[in-house]
């Protein structure tokens, strides 16, 4: 099995994360709003398919799959992604 991330990192609720993220994981059921999915270019300009602006619920012990490239949370997250990782 070959994975489609090669970092791990562990982000407090309500924080707004960026960057080349595969998946996230919700350890209680929590919601992300504005969630905008396509390409994180590092130093460059970043390539959004889409932008959701309603929120979009994460049932507790599940996974919403990516490519993300900004969202914000609202609760605890296990958040697999590549390269840097900016949580503010």
């Amino acid at each position: 099995m070959s994975l489609n991330w090669e970092k791990v990192t562990y982000v407090a609720a309500a924080k707004e994360i960026s960057g080349s993220i595969m998946k996230i994981y919700a350890e209680a059921a929590q919601e992300l709003n504005p969630t905008s999915f396509g390409t994180y270019v590092e130093g460059g300009t970043d390539v959004i398919h889409q932008t959701v602006s309603n929120a979009i619920t994460i049932p507790v012990g599940d996974y919403l799959e990516g490519p993300i490239v900004r969202t914000k949370t609202t609760g605890i997250s296990v958040v697999y992604h590549n390269g840097v990782l900016i949580v503010k």
